[in-house]
């Protein structure tokens, strides 16, 4: 059991809500942000220091670790990481999961050929310990854990910042290529997502006083989603337009990671002439959910410019709601709402 690394200034960090009980539940929106800023480009991301014993200390969202250059095995909770370990050609590294949650975009990891380390939210403490792990890697659904896990193994918590979706994806990925040694791969694919942020920033400066309201649709329930929130980067850095600025937003002035629970009549009132939806229904069914949609119209939603222009677009609900931030994931998550903008525009 490697036990050469140091965890310090270990944040006593949220515990996950649980209270729904399946693995796609919480992604990063209800964890309050770093308190660092998060750098928007690689050239401000402070990079992990390399130390000369073949470690490098990293800084995440629970503290500080000292994690091993090239580690051979590791534990993934983050599913946006495990997409981009996939992508980079280092999937083999990956000892165990939670196999219940893994995205059809990456099925493979789901196959039996990897250890089952619990859920997303509840990892198997007892399983992981039979392992001989060099890493672990968690995000915001696992966070609680980080204490026990870091008993394990060197364990970074690398989950996306909703006030900053740009630059922790940035500085997540960056941190990728350096512990694995794969800078330059990574850099190359960071640098062309970032071109699609531009191009559908480009894009969403076309649109004409044309808003945009973000659904969840949920059995038949619909939650909606405004900036800073956990789908915000479609108004914070893609620039498209919000109908409700407050929407998803608390007393507090925080937002809420489920966002707000909304009917017809409030999607009617707010009139939005472009509405997103992401589909939690269709999570982890094992097919591709790119081309899914479902039909949240009715004769309420039919009145509003959306509805009557057909300006509904669906969005892929595991890139967006399992794995956002990945290098696979994200691009895919951009590119939905470049398609729908030129949809608009043209």
């Amino acid at each position: 059991m490697k036990k050469l690394f140091l965890n310090s200034l270990v944040v006593g960090a949220s515990l996950i809500l649980g209270a729904c009980g399946q693995a796609a539940e919480e992604a990063e929106g209800a964890v309050a942000p770093a308190t660092e800023e998060v750098a928007d480009n690689t050239e401000e991301v402070a990079l992990a220091e390399e130390t000369s014993n073949g470690y490098i200390t990293v800084t995440h969202r629970s503290g500080e670790t000292e994690v091993p250059l090239n580690p051979q095995n590791i534990a993934v909770f983050d599913m946006a990481i495990l997409d981009s370990l996939d992508l980079l050609g280092l999937g083999d590294r990956v000892v165990g999961l939670p196999q219940n949650a893994v995205p059809y975009l990456i099925s493979q990891f789901g196959e039996g050929n990897h250890a089952d380390f619990g859920t997303l939210h509840n990892p198997n403490i007892e399983e992981m310990a039979g392992h001989d792990l060099d890493l672990i890697i968690i995000s915001g659904r696992a966070r609680g854990y980080f204490d026990q896990l870091s008993e394990l193994a060197p364990t970074i918590d690398l989950g996306l910042v909703n006030s900053d979706i740009r630059g922790s994806f940035v500085q997540n990925q960056t941190y990728l290529g350096k512990i694995f040694g794969v800078e330059e791969e990574s850099q190359a694919h960071i640098d062309e997502i970032l071109a699609l942020f531009d191009e559908a920033a480009e894009l969403s400066a076309q649109l004409e006083d044309q808003e945009a309201l973000i659904i969840m649709h949920n059995d038949g329930n619909l939650q909606a989603f405004g900036p800073g929130g956990r789908f915000g980067v479609i108004h914070d850095v893609f620039g498209v337009p919000y109908v409700d600025a407050y929407v998803g937003i608390n007393e507090e002035g925080q937002s809420v990671n489920h966002g707000m629970v909304v009917d017809n009549e409030y999607v009617y009132s707010e009139n939005p002439a472009i509405i997103f939806v992401i589909d939690r229904n269709y999570l982890l069914m094992g097919q591709d959910p790119e081309n899914h949609e479902v039909d949240i119209t009715n004769d309420i939603i039919n009145m509003t410019t959306a509805g009557q222009n057909g300006h509904i677009f669906n969005l892929n609900p595991e890139a967006w709601y399992i794995a956002p931030g990945g290098l696979q994931s994200m691009r895919r998550q951009v590119s939905g709402v470049i398609r729908a903008l030129e949809t608009v525009i043209n």
